[in-house]
């Protein structure tokens, strides 16, 4: 008896499709599709970074600017602003010179907070520390 068992059941795959060939085929060919299809390669060979990032690339030429205390950073972060433009139009807006500043903010508290947490502790330093 147990060698009489029916064959699985069949799936979804294994039906006659060849009517849903050539529509697909069509759609396929289709020059709009095509289109669609290089602008997808164009977008997806080179992805747009977070604003961060790309505003990070271009704010490292001018870090030792940035750095001082001086009135005159707002030159350097129009420098910025523009170059950053030229190479990534989708990121104008109200917002991108405020989002250039944080960008450049949590890059500096970062570097400090490696920096002191790696100096040595002494009694004074910890007792300011604590405080």
């Amino acid at each position: 008896m147990e060698k009489e068992r029916s064959a699985a059941p069949s799936s979804r795959f294994d039906e006659d499709d060849s009517n849903d060939d050539s529509s697909d085929s069509e759609w396929r060919d289709s020059p709009q599709n095509a289109q669609s299809s290089a602008l997808d390669d164009a977008t997806t060979s080179k992805p747009t970074p977070a604003i961060h990032d790309a505003a990070f690339e271009f704010i490292i030429p001018y870090a030792k600017y940035l750095a001082s205390n001086a009135s005159n950073k707002t030159k350097y972060y129009d420098l910025i602003q523009q170059s950053m433009l030229k190479k990534y139009p989708q990121f104008e807006g109200p917002r991108l010179r405020t989002m250039i500043q944080s960008a450049w903010s949590s890059h500096k508290a970062t570097a400090l907070k490696r920096y002191y947490g790696k100096l040595v502790l002494n009694k004074v330093s910890r007792r300011r520390k604590g405080r």
